[in-house]
């Protein structure tokens, strides 16, 4: 409260200055009149510190008494559940770092009750249909008339619809928890590079299964930075070029140092259409690609939630036979 106490006393500074002034004048009217009573003097300096009071009572209101009223009273309506509450921030003092500090916390109250809301209505939405299917195939599979073959066709699909539903809800929480923080945690000191051999090796059946031939060009890139997300931007670009990547085709993977870390990731195969590039990293969007029925929609929203709290930047771009994605942390 230094800066507080700084600017009651820069205010008594400027009442004192008040008082004398007043006083001066007062002495000055009484002796153009000839006026020489001590009472009459006495009657000045009471009169000119009572109005110095006056304006002190004045400028600590509007200096501290009124800008705390409306903090309190911003307070109380938060406790209400108004979280578009936005109080002016005025001065240079503790008091204008609190209410900087209130605005802040109402937007994020508002952001995290949005994004509860957003995140029942999308669970309701995307887990409507793997219910349904565990539903009719738990129905199916109470028939007695079922032979073991169809027991074991109603089992192996409602399986799957249990890891969809749950892959479902582990990403959203993810990206819930990624879109109410300010920013990602920096503790770790690992290299990217390493990364993304761990994450090449870790699917080497899957692009191997293809004929997909990878083309990595990694610098040896040391940062400090949360370790676990960053390597999710390389595990869901890198699934990604996997998935799209035409059979026989080509994955290319560029790191390199320079005024930023950047990173791009490209395959070959039917590019992205222009017209879905802004829109591939909306949440639940699976564009209009034959398998779009395979994803959950969150990869790329979770990717760019990421970067974007990690400081940097992601965007893709296209040429005749290559989708590219590029990452600057």
């Amino acid at each position: 409260m230094k800066k507080v106490l700084l600017g009651i006393f820069a205010l008594m500074l400027v009442c004192m200055g008040v008082v004398c002034m007043l006083t001066a004048i007062g002495g000055a009217v009484l002796a153009a009149t000839g006026i020489r009573d001590g009472s009459a003097t006495y009657s000045v300096t009471l009169i000119a510190g009572f109005c110095g009071l006056m304006v002190f009572a004045c400028l600590l209101h509007l200096f501290l008494i009124r800008r705390l009223k409306r903090l309190s009273q911003g307070v109380k309506e938060v406790a209400g559940g108004n979280y578009d509450v936005k109080l002016k921030t005025a001065g240079w003092d503790e008091i204008a770092s609190l209410t900087e500090d209130f605005n802040a916390m109402a937007r994020e109250l508002k952001a995290s009750e949005t994004l509860s809301l957003e995140f029942i209505r999308n669970a309701s939405h995307e887990l409507k249909t793997p219910l349904s299917v565990l539903k009719g195939y738990a129905d199916w599979l109470q028939s007695p008339d079922l032979t073991p073959e169809e027991q074991s066709v109603c089992l192996g699909v409602i399986a799957k619809e249990v890891d969809r539903a749950e892959n479902v809800v582990g990403k959203m929480l993810e990206l819930a928890r990624l879109q109410s923080s300010d920013r990602l945690v920096k503790k770790d000191r690992f290299r990217i590079d390493e990364q993304i051999r761990d994450v090449i090796l870790a699917m080497q059946v899957e692009w191997m299964a293809k004929g997909a031939e990878f083309d990595v060009e990694p610098e040896e890139v040391e940062i400090v930075g949360n370790c676990e997300m960053t390597y999710h931007i390389w595990q869901n670009l890198i699934s990604n070029a996997v998935r799209f990547v035409d059979r026989g085709g080509k994955i290319t993977v560029r790191l390199k140092q320079e005024d930023c870390v950047v990173c791009t990731v490209a395959n070959t195969g039917v590019p992205l259409p222009k017209e879905e590039q802004p829109l591939i990293f909306q949440p639940f969007y699976r564009g209009m690609r034959e398998d779009r029925a395979q994803g959950s929609g969150l990869g790329l929203a979770i990717v760019q939630k990421i970067v974007e709290k990690s400081g940097g930047k992601i965007g893709v771009e296209t040429t005749e036979k290559e989708t590219i994605f590029r990452v600057e942390l």
